[in-house]
């Protein structure tokens, strides 16, 4: 079961391919990857924060809306940094899409899971309640099943751009 936890990185990798020939498609899988990446690697360290570790993951998708929202910006400063064309590009052609919306659905569903699991853990406790139901039979689950589907939407939104040529300088 642990496994699938981290299958969002593999699929990624699989839309980043699909998607190679787009430059917004490239950029956009590429950002999110980035972010994925990071996400995986502070995994083994944020599990040690126990309580913590649900804030962590609420942080994590906080920072997983920073390539659907800011992605254009960033194109933007980059190509003034850098003078290339490719960042010009990925900025002119830039468009908001459905699984970009369904990506930001599926984080926000998973920043609510973490949020709602921290504040349970945390009356557990302090002895509010006595037991963290929601810990213990929904969250993991839930999460297991957002993996997935951000995985789908990252595939769906490569698949989509999949063959829109790159124009080359």
């Amino acid at each position: 079961m642990d496994i699938f936890n981290y299958i969002v990185f593999p699929m990624l990798l699989v839309a980043l391919g699909l998607a190679w020939h787009s430059d917004t498609g490239r950029w956009f899988i590429f950002t999110v990857l980035i972010v994925e990446l990071i996400d995986e690697l502070t995994i083994p360290m944020s599990m040690q924060w126990k309580l913590n570790y649900y804030l962590w993951g609420v942080f994590m998708n906080v920072l997983f809306f920073i390539p659907i929202i800011y992605r254009k910006r960033i194109a933007i400063k980059l190509h003034n940094l850098t003078g290339l064309n490719y960042f010009q590009r990925v900025w002119e052609s830039h468009r908001f899409t459905v699984p970009e919306g369904a990506l930001m659905c599926v984080f926000s569903l998973s920043l609510l899971v973490n949020l709602i699991t921290y504040i349970e853990v945390l009356m557990y406790k302090y002895y509010v309640i006595d037991t963290a139901l929601f810990k213990l039979y929904i969250r993991d689950n839930v999460q297991l099943v957002l993996h997935f589907l951000t995985g789908f939407a990252a595939l769906t939104f490569a698949q989509r751009h999949k063959h829109q040529e790159t124009v080359n300088d």
